[in-house]
């Protein structure tokens, strides 16, 4: 541990800059939040794709851009990374089960409005 702290690699002031940007991370977590709000809320479809496709390409692209715009240490660096890979695939899987709930609510009332009855055998989701 004193190896690492006597290395110089907490004293440059460019990686607290790295790591303000790894604290920021979880805007991409409240937009993709709010993009769901939006979603149930009755937005179109398409625009709701278009809206999680750009929040994830700016998830993806960001980590890139401050770690060339900073020249952060390898180290802070990779850690950024990782972090980031790790959301994308949480922030990913969230909108899916998100997309398959609101295809359920469609179908449930889809079937409501035609007078048949509900059950739980009633849905496959494939």
């Amino acid at each position: 541990m004193q190896k690492f702290i006597y290395s110089g690699v907490l004293s440059d002031p460019i990686n607290y800059q790295t790591l303000a940007a790894i604290f920021v991370l979880p805007m991409f977590l409240f937009f993709g939040y709010f993009i769901e709000v939006a979603a149930a809320a009755g937005i179109p479809r398409k625009l709701t794709w278009a809206l999680i496709f750009i929040n994830e390409a700016a998830l993806l692209v960001y980590p890139i851009a401050i770690t060339f715009a900073v020249e952060s240490h390898p180290l802070l660096g990779t850690y950024l990374s990782l972090l980031t890979c790790c959301l994308w695939l949480k922030l990913l899987s969230y909108h899916h089960l998100h997309h398959d709930v609101r295809k359920l609510i469609r179908e449930v009332a889809e079937l409501k409005s035609q007078g048949k009855a509900v059950d739980h055998q009633t849905f496959q989701l494939t």
